[in-house]
């Protein structure tokens, strides 16, 4: 523990030392021009629709088919269970949900006009505005196409002609009422804030090392690589967490955006996340040759972290081979959970799995830097 605490100090002496960066610049944005060139796009196409069909007739299974054919949705799953249908939200399976109650076709074969509900999960503000206005329109439109195109639905006799527009579709929105942008994008901007610190800082660690000749003496010295590793990361810990915790206080009383789950949760997950983004630090510096090296492959790190988290663009609009792309990325599954503790109070028993995913990140990425510095050294 002497040697680790003595590593700790000297890298908090150290840590406000500004390197300058210069290196391999041609490539790096010649590999984000062929992968980010594909992520980043902002039509609304593929959004994922969960449907409660309550009433399981005829004239409901055609409006469904109906919504289906206008290729912007992409339905994962046709619910008989109001319960089950909601917990597409909870989940965020779904982004959008059409439910046709019980008697949907009976009510309208009376003359009573038929009533269904749109839901959206407001977490992406903007998809779900647009996802709405065009389920709207279908549904509208469709009910005055499947009821004027043959007499398969007669309606009983003297029961009065309803009109397709007083279909009157009950319209909610979950987690951000408002559709508010802001909501959604700032917790995501905390997390990217926090990764290009953490990963910036702990990226020149073992390359400073190299360069002022302390490196040397660390091999000859009784100190273990992975106390090393762990002398080198605790420091960045604590830092990533001085930025973390006044962002958020920002984010609740400057832009008065409240936290609906809990607090102590998110600073644990956000501890596992600094292991992943330290440990990606951490493994840069040990394969750069210098501090310049090590800037530009943080800065591309962070480049395809950010842009491939789902922060700008939806990870459902990219196409399948960046989309697998994206489970190699931490910053995605911290972006689930910082949103989904900000917006919808999301538990642990629906983020551990995305916890799970960051700590066997970071443990890897610590392993392997321990490994490949203990390899340089000998």
């Amino acid at each position: 523990m002497k040697a680790i605490k003595a590593i700790i100090k000297k890298e908090f002496l150290q840590v406000l030392r500004d390197p300058n960066m210069m290196r391999i610049i041609f490539v790096i944005p010649l590999v984000q021009l062929f992968i980010l060139g594909y992520a980043i796009t902002f039509d609304i196409k593929n959004v994922a629709l969960v449907v409660h069909d309550g009433d399981r007739s005829a004239l409901s299974r055609l409006l469904v088919e109906k919504v289906m054919q206008s290729r912007r949705f992409r339905l994962v799953a046709n619910e008989a269970s109001q319960e089950n249908f909601k917990s597409y939200f909870k989940t965020s399976r779904a982004t959008v949900g059409l439910s046709i109650p019980r008697d949907f076709e009976k009510d309208y074969s009376a003359g009573k006009a038929p009533q269904v509900l749109v839901l959206a999960d407001g977490l992406d503000s903007n998809t779900s505005l647009v996802a709405l206005g065009y389920l709207q329109r279908i549904v509208l439109g469709s009910i005055s196409e499947l009821t004027s195109a043959s007499g398969e639905f007669k309606r009983s006799k003297g029961a009065p002609a309803v009109s397709a527009l007083r279909l009157e579709p009950r319209v909610r929105v979950w987690f951000n009422p408002n559709l508010e942008s802001r909501f959604y994008m700032l917790p995501g901007i905390v997390a990217i804030l926090v990764t290009m610190t953490t990963v910036l800082l702990t990226g020149m660690g073992i390359v400073r090392e190299r360069e002022i000749g302390t490196l040397e003496q660390l091999n000859v010295s009784p100190v273990r690589s992975w106390q090393l590793m762990l002398g080198k990361t605790v420091p960045f810990a604590v830092l990533g967490f001085i930025l973390l915790l006044p962002s958020l206080a920002v984010v609740a009383f400057w832009y008065r955006i409240p936290m609906a789950g809990s607090l102590w949760l998110l600073l644990g997950f956000s501890l596992i996340f600094l292991l992943s983004t330290l440990g990606v630090g951490l493994l840069i510096s040990t394969l750069a040759t210098s501090q310049q090296e090590a800037v530009l492959l943080a800065f591309f790190f962070n480049i395809f972290a950010i842009l491939m988290s789902g922060l700008f663009a939806p990870i459902h609009n990219m196409p399948e081979v960046v989309q697998k792309l994206t489970y190699v990325n931490p910053v995605r599954y911290f972006m689930e959970i910082i949103r989904g503790i900000y917006l919808k109070g999301s538990g642990f028993q629906y983020l551990w799995k995305d916890g799970a995913a960051l700590l066997a990140w970071g443990l890897v990425a610590i392993g392997l830097a321990a490994l490949r510095f203990k390899k340089q050294s000998n």
